[in-house]
């Protein structure tokens, strides 16, 4: 039995297409009743989305699958782009697991709308990237 074909990659739209849909989801989630851990996860998964979407944009490359915003910062800036802001990232990369394991104390209400806030300010920073010209 062969393995299965490397599935495509998508393109720097749909990354930020579901960047969006994340940040509808996070803001969702901080609607009475708050859900706190919901929100961070969310906010998080927008950020790294996003941040998957814009070396996709300068390189035309897969995407390796990694979570980690501090990695795929570097992945972005090593990509020919400029260095997503740095006190957002460390901020949401600590969403990235721990919010899903209920042995993890919960965000507050507090610390999920910064989540949200900074994860907008991600998304608007790479949507506001210049994409390189296509070759062809």
């Amino acid at each position: 039995m062969s393995a299965p074909p490397e599935p495509a990659e998508a393109s720097p739209e749909t990354w930020l297409r579901y960047a969006a849909e994340n940040l509808v989801a996070a803001e969702r989630a901080l609607l009475p009743p708050p859900l706190s851990a919901m929100a961070c996860f969310h906010a998080q998964q927008a950020a790294e989305k996003a941040l998957k979407g814009y070396p996709t944009s300068l390189t035309k490359q897969r995407v390796p699958r990694i979570h980690d915003l501090s990695r795929l910062s570097s992945r972005v800036v090593a990509s020919g782009g400029s260095a997503p802001p740095r006190d957002a990232l460390a901020v949401l990369n600590a969403y990235a697991s721990g919010v899903r394991y209920p042995d993890v104390p919960p965000p507050s209400e507090a610390e999920a709308c910064e989540a949200f806030a900074l994860a907008r300010q991600v998304v608007a920073f790479v949507r506001t990237q210049p994409t390189p010209p296509d070759p062809q």
